[in-house]
């Protein structure tokens, strides 16, 4: 938010901890993603559609992930890496249907 120049606008999904005290000369738009809120319907109803397209053609992107081996079995590891900040930009991922193959 502070490197948004004056008259600025940024667009998130999430949150951002904004200074209420700062004067309004800069415009944030906070989007949550979940298409069942009763606010989020209609575009729901009109984006979908399209998604798979959109995700093919890369003109939008999913989140990095990684996959952790072993199942449930690697939530311990990739804790680990969380806690020795070596996980930037991207979400680990468990299939705690591995777990048994393990």
């Amino acid at each position: 938010y502070a490197l948004l120049a004056s008259g600025g606008s940024l667009i998130t999904v999430g949150h951002i901890p904004i200074d209420e005290t700062e004067p309004k000369e800069k415009t944030v738009i906070v989007l949550w993603g979940v298409f069942w809120a009763p606010q989020n319907r209609e575009l729901a109803k009109e984006a979908l559609p399209y998604l798979t397209a959109l995700l093919e053609s890369g003109q939008i992107k999913t989140n990095a992930a990684e996959v952790l081996p072993g199942g449930l079995l690697g939530v311990s590891s990739g804790l680990d890496l969380h806690r020795n900040q070596q996980v930037h930009a991207k979400k680990l991922v468990v299939h705690p249907q591995e777990t048994a193959q393990a």
